[in-house]
């Protein structure tokens, strides 16, 4: 199963969200290790079982007429693989200990500060008591009323005090923590103030201490598809959805029994890429102003109950009813009546994911977000593996495994390209950086077929980003292929023919060359004449980047040889 990284576009914004662009975000050992887990997970079918196994337990079991389900965003799914990796356990021990035996080196998980502070990490609901920007700021459990400094240097310029941050905290020793970047954060000192109260009666009957876990959090945070289908009927609220959105009522009816129609996969994580949800999808992102991510949980939701019911039965098919009589009235209640009627829904058993939406309508809170929160997608490194991942695991399923085989030397542009935290950041110069020069020194790219593999992996990689993903490279990204079509063959025979394999020397444009082997290169800042080995020449051009060193007589060790992409 992928583990797809998706913008983030919640009612609440993570860290990451609210951090600075212009700046980069600092990265820890822990969220490092994190990124390379969520790759090497998929990349075990054992583990990968495992993973969307825990989909359930995570963000909610299945409800009558529904089916537990992702959400489609990020920084969502970031906080699953935190809860998988420190939380989880199965009948072998803890999940982190299985993945330190079983991954080896390769985890991350080998050096022993990083374990242990994913072993040791906590989640809770902690509220900012003071900011030091440029440094850190502090945090207070309100769970269990305990003090936390956060060395966050990035993240200290976006929060402010009194903001509410649920998340997950890594020990660091000394009694430094550092924060997960996809911890959510709310501003509103009102929300705050009904939290520390319902939190201060659950610590009465709790011996003073309240911890909450990284699935109970998202719950009451971010709100799974299921959390809110066991409140409503979905059909209805798919339909109402639809009917806001101005979408005409016959095509209503026949966009739900195309759904209908069509068998709904549960254990498939990705819904509306290209199956019977799909038009619609992107009829409502042409025709209407319809929040999309908020679109595809309803109707995800809504899918899975037509495929069982259809769309003509059940209370489903009648008009959506009016808003409770009162509601208004309510809305404008003053704070402790809203708490009294949260901690009774509580106390009812009622779902959190519903009394948090109830108590911030409660307060006058419904309000549209922020800037902050319609902020650029957070950065995760380790996305394009992911992605590759992806689209590895759907070759397999729909043309077999030998013919993903045939594709797995993209694996390598994962680690080449970790370093771009959005997936539609990824652009022609990264690829081009991993073809011609990552692959070629790593012995990806070792002779002129393997440089052939590679051009037809990635042009199908990057149809496959523009159909899947709409991710597009435009004539940027064509002119890139059609260039390694031709040069990076050239490149290959030429490092097949290399003095000696190094990652020494430095370096240098080649400027001229000759049947005899006599070259001008520009090396270290100036031109110079050195002389190549005759059997490089017909390997050669001018433009190339040559890696190496001459020695005293003006002969130039070639360690390897890089294409030029200058247009």
């Amino acid at each position: 199963m992928p583990f797809l990284l998706r913008p983030c576009k919640p009612k609440t914004a993570c860290i990451d969200c609210r951090a600075d662009r212009s700046r980069p975000v600092t990265t820890t050992p822990m969220e490092d290790c994190l990124a390379r887990l969520g790759v090497l997970i998929l990349r075990d079918d054992e583990l990968a079982a495992r993973f969307a196994a825990t989909i359930p337990e995570f963000y909610g079991p299945p409800n009558a007429g529904t089916a537990a389900a992702v959400s489609p965003d990020v920084a969502s799914r970031r906080r699953h693989l935190e809860w998988f990796v420190c939380e989880s356990a199965g009948p072998d021990g803890p999940t982190i200990d299985l993945l330190r035996a079983q991954l080896g080196e390769a985890s991350g998980l080998e050096d022993e500060g990083t374990y242990r502070a994913l072993r040791d990490s906590h989640t809770g609901v902690f509220e900012v008591t003071g900011v030091k920007p440029g440094e850190g700021f502090w945090l207070r459990d309100l769970g269990s009323l305990g003090e936390y400094p956060i060395r966050e240097a990035s993240a200290s310029t976006q929060v402010q005090t009194g903001d509410v941050i649920a998340g997950r905290l890594f020990p660091l020793g000394d009694a430094d923590h550092a924060l997960a970047h996809s911890s959510i954060v709310r501003r509103s000192p009102t929300l705050a103030k009904a939290l520390r109260a319902d939190l201060d009666e659950a610590r009465k009957v709790r011996r003073g201490v309240v911890r909450i876990g990284g699935s109970e959090l998202e719950a009451m945070f971010a709100g799974a598809v299921t959390g809110a289908a066991e409140a409503q009927d979905a059909i209805a609220e798919a339909r109402k959805l639809l009917h806001e959105g101005g979408i005409a009522p016959l095509d209503i009816e026949r966009w739900l029994q195309d759904l209908a129609d069509a068998s709904f996969d549960a254990k498939r994580i990705v819904h509306g890429a290209d199956d019977a949800l799909a038009p619609i999808l992107d009829a409502l992102a042409f025709d209407t102003s319809v929040d999309l991510d908020a679109a595809r949980k309803v109707l995800i939701t809504a899918w899975h109950a037509l495929s069982t019911r259809g769309p003509g039965t059940g209370k489903s098919v009648q008009p959506t009813p009016p808003p409770r009589a009162g509601h208004e009235e309510r809305a404008s209640t003053d704070v402790e009546t809203a708490l009294k009627h949260f901690q009774a829904g509580t106390r009812e058993g009622r779902p959190l994911t519903l009394m948090l939406d109830e108590l911030e309508r409660d307060l006058g809170l419904a309000a549209e977000p922020d800037e902050d929160e319609l902020a650029p997608a957070p950065d995760f490194p380790g996305v394009v593996g992911a992605m590759i991942v992806e689209f590895l695991w759907e070759t397999a399923q729909e043309h077999g495994p030998a013919r993903a085989a045939e594709l797995r030397i993209l694996e390598s542009l994962g680690d080449s390209a970790r370093e771009v935290g959005v997936f539609e950041n990824l652009t022609a110069r990264d690829l081009a950086r991993w073809a011609g020069v990552y692959a070629v020194d790593r012995g990806v790219v070792s002779t002129a077929t393997d440089a052939q593999q590679l051009v037809a992996a990635l042009r199908k990689f990057c149809r496959w980003a523009r159909e899947v993903h709409e991710i597009e490279l435009g004539d940027e990204g064509e002119h890139l292929l059609k260039k390694l079509d031709s040069e990076l063959p050239r490149i290959a025979e030429a490092n097949a023919r290399r003095t000696r394999a190094s990652e020494g020397g430095e370096l240098a444009e080649l400027l001229t060359l000759e049947v005899d082997g006599k070259a001008e290169v520009r090396y270290e800042g100036s031109v110079r004449t050195v002389r190549l080995d005759v059997s490089l020449v017909p390997w050669l051009k001018a433009g190339d980047m040559l890696r190496g060193r001459p020695d005293d007589e003006g002969r130039f060790a070639l360690y390897s040889a890089h294409p030029s992409f200058r247009t």
